[in-house]
């Protein structure tokens, strides 16, 4: 994506500009809480796989499927940043390549993991849009308080971790703001009148989203495949509430 040699400061600047751009392609453009699974299942024949991956594992992208597996066993804000750190896998890895992204922050990691991770950071807030937002509803003091950061994850929908991170890699806070905030997020959220979601487990069980859903259905209107490979799909695909009609609607 970057060319050799390219200082960080380049880096991030033409990833800013990349992610605003995919942000408008994907018809997201400036709204913040954005749903960025129905971002991609409206845009292309993606699909959302979200299943346990291990704890070691926080995403994996299989780019010629144009298939996204995500680890359930992370929060909403951090399920939401792995999903746009395999977008940026997906628009700009190599083809053919599939890619399993490690769930722990490293900062020399691989220089595609690397780009990843500040992609995705601009994908959900958006350079200009985070700076707005930042001297507008936030900055009246030389010190961020733990309000200001609650304000701007709640805001952006983005994990406690990558907010943080953020904020250090734009200069706002450093390396003591950052282990003052870094956890407890739960608690701050409901002490503070937010709704503590964000730093939830995002799907307590297994499931698929998007196009193969749909495809298993054409398949089967159109006679392609018989109802039994139909259900049996679909429970591969984790999805027995549909076979079986849950949520208390017996099946026919």
């Amino acid at each position: 994506m970057v060319k050799p040699k390219m200082k960080k400061s380049e880096i991030r600047e033409k990833l800013a500009i990349e992610a605003n751009r995919k942000r408008k392609e994907l018809g997201i453009d400036r709204t913040p809480d954005f749903d960025i699974v129905k971002a991609l299942i409206n845009y292309k024949k993606f699909t959302i796989v979200i299943a346990p991956l291990g704890p070691n594992t926080s995403g994996i992208c299989y780019k010629n499927e144009h298939v996204i597996v995500v680890n359930m066993n992370q929060t909403l804000g951090r399920a939401r940043f792995t999903i746009a750190h395999e977008l940026y896998h997906y628009f700009y890895g190599k083809k053919g390549t599939d890619y399993i992204s490690p769930t722990s922050y490293n900062p020399s990691k691989s220089i595609e993991e690397y780009e990843a991770d500040i992609f995705a950071s601009y994908f959900l807030a958006p350079r200009d849009d985070f700076f707005q937002f930042i001297f507008e509803e936030i900055r009246k003091s030389t010190k961020f308080k733990l309000v200001d950061i609650l304000k701007i994850e709640q805001h952006f929908m983005m994990s406690r971790k990558s907010t943080l991170i953020r904020l250090k890699d734009d200069g706002f806070i450093g390396d003591y703001e950052f282990s003052m905030y870094e956890n407890g997020a739960i608690m701050q959220a409901k002490t503070n009148g937010y709704q503590d979601s964000l730093y939830r487990q995002w799907y307590a069980k297994p499931t698929t989203l998007g196009y193969y859903l749909n495809a298993t259905k054409s398949l089967y209107e159109q006679n392609l495949i018989s109802k039994s490979k139909h259900d049996e799909l679909l429970i591969e695909a984790f999805r027995t509430d549909i076979v079986f009609k849950e949520n208390g609607v017996i099946n026919d």
